[in-house]
């Protein structure tokens, strides 16, 4: 598969970001937009067919932190539950429902489109590569994609842990893609991550 047909992007900005203290990470300043803009604009810049972005703490400050991007906003009133909650909210809502889903972190904002497509590109039911995972010297990133066949499981997890339970339960059906930079590792948590990665100068991607 060359192209995102049918293949969904999933936006998980539903945090309440508490390693970073009072700020909420997702409305930092990266490259004069908000992190959590910077990381969509990314992922639309890819093949995928549309993206859903999960809400949930600072629903209304992330909402109108993508204002005219074209992406559906999903809410997950259960966010303090963990990130698969979010996931589970974003594929109870996605009509009709895609191949695959492409589960990306907001917090990430060098993963770029070409990263994503490369994981598209290697999406192939047939061959038994339903979940294409990145990988930088055989250590495995984000993020990550899920073939439709295993939506009804990520809807049996629970806590932080998302579709990772799916992944170790179906080791056969997964592709490791290699990438071959350490941004599929790289995600801002705390302030010194943020001021390290704002001073470095090697932020990337543009609107």
């Amino acid at each position: 598969m060359t192209v995102g047909i049918d293949i969904h992007a999933v936006l998980l900005a539903a945090g309440r970001s508490r390693r970073m203290g009072r700020n909420n990470k997702l409305l930092l300043d990266v490259d004069g937009v908000p992190l959590v803009r910077k990381s969509a604009i990314n992922i639309l810049n890819s093949n995928v067919a549309d993206m859903t972005v999960v809400t949930g703490f600072d629903e209304d400050k992330i909402v109108d932190a993508l204002s005219d991007l074209n992406v559906n906003f999903v809410k997950n009133v259960n966010f303090r539950e963990g990130l698969s909650s979010s996931l589970k909210a974003a594929l109870a809502n996605i009509t009709p429902s895609p191949s695959a889903v492409i589960v990306c972190l907001a917090d990430m904002p060098k993963i770029q489109p070409e990263y994503i497509n490369r994981l598209i590109e290697k999406f192939d039911p047939s061959m038994n590569c339903e979940i294409c995972i990145p990988t930088n010297n055989g250590k495995r990133g984000n993020p990550v994609l899920i073939g439709s066949r295993f939506f009804p499981h990520i809807f049996e997890t629970s806590g932080d842990y998302g579709a990772k339970h799916v992944m170790k339960q179906h080791p056969d059906k997964i592709v490791e893609v290699e990438i071959g930079t350490s941004d599929i590792h790289f995600d801002i948590d705390t302030q010194d991550e943020y001021d390290n990665f704002t001073t470095s100068g090697i932020s990337t991607g543009s609107e």
